[in-house]
């Protein structure tokens, strides 16, 4: 249902936040989510926190990814 997209958006963005990996739209998003359920719009409250949820998790990515990197130096 829609309160557990949104509730799988949020944790997954907790875990973003917890490492400074948070893309910069997914609050928002959540946001949106949230204020879609309030209008009783289901699908789209899903939809946006089901794309929030995606944004984090390749935030996560992107951190694992990075977070080794450095500088090249050409020897």
């Amino acid at each position: 249902d829609a309160q557990s997209a949104i509730d799988a958006a949020i944790a997954e963005t907790k875990q973003a936040k917890k490492v400074n990996y948070e893309w910069r739209d997914t609050g928002k998003m959540i946001k949106k989510a949230e204020a879609a359920l309030k209008k009783e719009d289901y699908a789209t409250a899903v939809k946006l926190a089901n794309k929030a949820k995606n944004q984090s998790s390749n935030a996560l990515m992107q951190y694992q990814e990075n977070k080794n990197a450095g500088p090249l130096y050409d020897k």
